[in-house]
């Protein structure tokens, strides 16, 4: 588990056979529990996941979605589900489906 900004900005930098793969990857939405836990990408067979509201010891600020993230590593299970719609739009579409309307 290391800093997002300085490992992410750190292998911009690295130049091997899939950096490009990987720079250019869409970012998916990483969801625990039905909730938006973070993002994470796949490109060169690099895998890189940011939890939100998590610092650099995500296991101590994170514990669930952590886990579920070793268990699904480990069980050679996806992530998430793949969509084929732009990130911003995916949440645009989870909230409009999972929003339950309350009236007093």
């Amino acid at each position: 588990m290391l800093p997002c900004v300085f490992t992410s900005e750190n292998y911009r930098t690295w130049r091997w056979s899939g950096s490009e793969e990987f720079l250019n990857a869409t970012r998916f939405p990483y969801i625990f529990n039905n909730r938006l836990a973070g993002y994470h990408k796949t490109g060169g067979r690099l895998t890189e996941v940011v939890f939100r509201g998590a610092g650099h010891m995500v296991p101590l600020d994170k514990p669930a979605p952590a886990e579920n993230l070793v268990a699904r590593w480990t069980h050679s299970k996806p992530l998430s589900r793949r969509y084929g719609l732009l990130e911003g739009s995916y949440i645009q579409e989870y909230i409009r489906n999972n929003t339950i309307l309350h009236y007093l």
